[in-house]
């Protein structure tokens, strides 16, 4: 015989949520250097990423999936520096998005 009390499942998908979730932060996190793809966001305007990007160790490797974005490859901390204030993403590059293009710097 059955008691009268129901169990929530809520916790079980609100775990399942998070479980997900980070896995597809994992998924998406860029490396420390190496390939990323950089997203710009709502805001960014008319701001020339590429001019923020052309310094010093970072190279153009392509054009990326979204309008607008671009994959560079080099060292995490020197772009995440270079695009302060501007409203970007970066994420991992996916190796079906990157063609060979050029060097920005």
């Amino acid at each position: 015989m059955r008691s009268g009390r129901r169990t929530s499942r809520v916790p079980i998908f609100g775990q399942l949520a998070v479980t997900l979730g980070a896995f597809g932060m994992m998924a998406f996190w860029p490396s420390q250097s190496g390939k990323v793809l950089v997203v710009p966001l709502p805001g960014a305007g008319d701001m020339d990423l590429l001019a923020a990007m052309a310094q010093g160790g970072i190279r153009l490797v392509g054009s990326g999936p979204f309008d607008g974005s671009f994959v560079v490859e080099g060292d995490r901390a020197v772009m995440s520096r270079r695009l302060e204030g501007i409203p970007t993403l970066l994420l991992a590059a996916p190796p079906s998005g990157c063609s060979g293009f050029g060097d920005v710097t």
